[in-house]
């Protein structure tokens, strides 16, 4: 993520942006935590936020294992706000965010 966008950007719009950078597929917890250096609690408390706005949906499946596995994937209110987000960071001057 640019680093000029950083500043500009809360916890949760962050994590919104990059789950939106792996679109209909999702992007799993533990690479969301790797990719983010976020802790856990911290990506857990803002994707629960996200999705009780209904920005994201949180799939909960089994690995092979029995392990259990969280897929966070974009909705479509999801898309909209980033759309108007790029909008937003456009007028600014802020390169486009996805």
């Amino acid at each position: 993520m640019n680093s000029d966008l950083e500043e500009f950007l809360s916890t949760p719009l962050k994590l919104l942006l990059i789950i939106a950078k792996y679109g209909d597929n999702g992007i799993a917890q533990y690479d969301l935590i790797y990719n983010t250096r976020m802790s856990s609690g911290t990506v857990l408390k803002h994707t629960k936020l996200l999705a009780e706005k209904g920005l994201i949906q949180i799939i909960e499946t089994k690995t092979e294992v029995g392990s259990k596995k969280k897929i966070f994937k974009i909705t479509e209110k999801g898309k909209k706000v980033v759309e108007e987000l790029n909008k937003l960071m456009n007028e600014i001057g802020v390169v486009e965010v996805t």
